[in-house]
């Protein structure tokens, strides 16, 4: 496949799989059928281990052949749009323990987590600076982090329950989140705190 300013337009819709698919997901289903690879070790791999660490090098360098491209997300097939309604529904959804959703801290401008700014996903300009620099250097992790495993951690931190690997919801909410970014400009891989 050509992933020359591919990771701009994900997740995005693929009739051979009848699915909408980010960059991991992708990643596994050109495994499976161009390869054949027995992908389920990849998808029951624990964080850091070397089955992800591989679908996270080849995420990465994908997402490197888009840097300089602006992110353009589509919405035309039916499958896209459901899942960007869905993934808006996910972002202001309440839940967990603390009764927070997405918006809790990323839908307003001003809001912070102890030093740290965190970014109004809701606009161009906030989601943009969010996903345009993913998958990321995790300085904290010393390890490269995608927005698939950052979305989970989330969660995660969130006290909500930790999707599965290559969740439909998980794509959702990358699907609303790539959307509010489009126009922006790619800048992967990036670095984090």
């Amino acid at each position: 496949g050509v992933v020359d300013g591919a990771y701009a337009q994900l997740p995005r819709y693929f009739k051979d799989t009848d699915k909408v698919q980010d960059a991991e997901s992708r990643v596994l289903t050109c495994m499976a059928t161009l390869q054949g690879v027995d992908v389920k070790k990849y998808i029951d791999a624990n964080w850091g281990s070397p089955e992800k660490d591989e679908v996270n090098a080849l995420a990465t360098y994908i997402s490197g052949m888009s840097k300089g491209k602006p992110v353009k997300v589509s919405t035309a097939h039916a499958k896209e749009q459901a899942m960007l309604n869905l993934g808006k529904r996910m972002f202001y959804y309440q839940g967990g323990p603390h009764d927070f959703s997405c918006a809790t801290c990323h839908g307003e401008e001003g809001r912070r987590i102890r030093l740290q700014e965190l970014g109004n996903l809701t606009t161009k300009e906030g989601a943009g600076t969010a996903m345009k620099t993913w998958p990321s250097y995790r300085v904290s992790q010393g390890a490269v982090w995608t927005m698939e495993r950052r979305l989970i951690d989330c969660m995660r931190q969130a006290r909500w329950p930790e999707p599965n690997y290559l969740a439909d919801s998980v794509i959702a909410l990358e699907t609303y989140l790539q959307k509010n970014a489009t126009g922006t400009v790619m800048e992967t891989p990036g670095i984090k705190r």
